[in-house]
């Protein structure tokens, strides 16, 4: 079921298109909740003649217009441009304004690397994990990636193995793994390379990982036991317990049992449609 937003003014009947996202907002309301929703992709061209202008002229703001114009000129302080529009709109909450304006200040303080990073972590925390994935990818083909900190890239790294996972895309997910213990020797790493490999039933890539890297037989008994722990969690249980549940009810026809189960499965397409988007 989609949101519903309730929007005071009427919206115009040309909007203003975001080329990065594609996608279009016909007023100042949803302009600032696209802010809210995607603060940690706000960058340095979001302040733009284009968007002054459509304020302006269009949404028929002139003052709003030439006062974020001026900041745009004079200070090029985005988190400046963006908190004075938030403000001027009265849309957003305080706390959703102090917590945009702490975002854009801490993306100002860093390298556009960094910043690059940020993002893709964003998109990590909203479960965008296809979005997080291609701006992984996208960093560590960049020229600047091999002068940054290595602790930084194999973070890089075991980040990229998550969202390879989240995705099922196990055998991807261990050789990032893989690569970011390598750079980073953080045994977190390794530890998700070899669930990774479990969950592929991979004995071979498995032992492998246990000695290339010379693991003792009780690092190996720990990791078996913290992924029987693992497939215990309570969703697990919980959906097994569904399963048993559906499998004792009398059902008055195939077609009410197949209706139930189609639920459950849609749910799971859903699900993964969204971590997949971009």
């Amino acid at each position: 079921m989609g949101e519903l937003l309730l929007c005071k003014e009427a919206p115009v009947t040309v909007g203003y298109l975001f080329p990065d996202t594609g996608i279009s907002v016909y007023s100042l309301e949803e302009l600032c909740y696209y802010i809210n929703e995607n603060i940690f992709l706000i960058e340095k061209d979001f302040m733009s003649d284009e968007l002054c202008n459509w304020i302006s002229h269009t949404v028929g703001r002139e003052a709003l217009g030439d006062t974020l114009r001026e900041i745009m000129t004079e200070s090029e302080n985005l988190s400046a441009f963006v908190d004075c529009l938030l403000k001027d709109v009265g849309y957003c909450t305080l706390e959703e304004r102090q917590h945009n304006l702490n975002v854009l200040k801490e993306m100002e303080n860093k390298s556009e690397f960094q910043c690059a990073k940020i993002r893709a972590d964003r998109h990590m925390e909203h479960r965008r994990y296809m979005a997080g994935l291609l701006e992984y990818r996208r960093l560590l083909e960049r020229e600047d990636a091999s002068s940054e900190n290595p602790l930084i890239i194999a973070d890089i790294w075991h980040n990229l193995g998550v969202a390879y996972c989240k995705m099922f895309l196990f055998r991807e997910g261990a050789e990032a793994f893989e690569k970011a213990y390598e750079i980073g020797r953080n045994k977190a790493s390794r530890r998700q390379c070899l669930f990774a490999y479990r969950c592929l039933g991979d004995q071979v890539g498995f032992d492998r990982i246990c000695e290339k890297y010379h693991m003792n037989e009780m690092e190996i008994l720990e990791i078996r036991n913290e992924l029987t722990m693992a497939s215990r969690n309570e969703e697990i249980v919980a959906f097994e317990q569904k399963l048993e549940t559906m499998a004792r009810k009398e059902y008055r026809t195939r077609t009410e049992a197949m209706e139930e189960i189609n639920f459950i499965v849609d749910d799971w397409k859903d699900d993964y449609c969204k971590m997949t988007s971009l």
